[in-house]
């Protein structure tokens, strides 16, 4: 896995340390983060391929969630890759399983059906509140004790 530098001529920042990444999506405000779609699809749509989702396990206050309408619960086909450490002082991010990222669907990965946040104008927000709930569900588990030994 890499974060590869990118630039169209239009002056933006590019990051490619995951754990500067981690700190600027966890800074308040809005980010925008360009992925690669093509390189994704050419390695068969393998997990690792796809769209970094970094994890601090036993980080309680800040969350992100990952909102796309291309999420499968299919641990051989996921567009996100989930990348996880236990806490803010592991060196490094260790890549999750496609089972494991399969049992973080409805919790930090949640699939977009296109057109319902468009009929439904609440409907990002009742989600990340549905995702909260099942994140705690899933904290107080076996998947995430698993997790946090990985």
């Amino acid at each position: 896995f890499s974060l590869q530098p990118h630039d169209e001529g239009s002056g933006a920042p590019t990051i490619t340390d995951e754990a500067e990444a981690v700190r600027a999506l966890s800074s308040p405000g809005v980010s925008g983060v360009m992925d690669h779609y093509g390189w994704w699809d050419s390695h068969g749509n393998d997990p690792a391929a796809g769209k970094p989702l970094w994890l601090t396990l036993e980080e309680a206050t800040t969350r992100h969630l990952f909102f796309d309408d291309n999420i499968h619960n299919d641990p051989q086909d996921s567009i996100v890759s989930v990348r996880a450490r236990r806490d803010g002082e592991a060196a490094a991010f260790s890549p999750l399983s496609g089972a494991q990222i399969c049992s973080l669907h409805g919790a930090v990965l949640r699939r977009v059906p296109t057109m319902q946040p468009v009929l439904e104008p609440d409907w990002f927000l009742a989600e990340i509140e549905a995702c909260g709930e099942r994140l705690a569900q899933l904290r107080r588990g076996q998947a995430w004790a698993d997790l946090l030994s990985t």
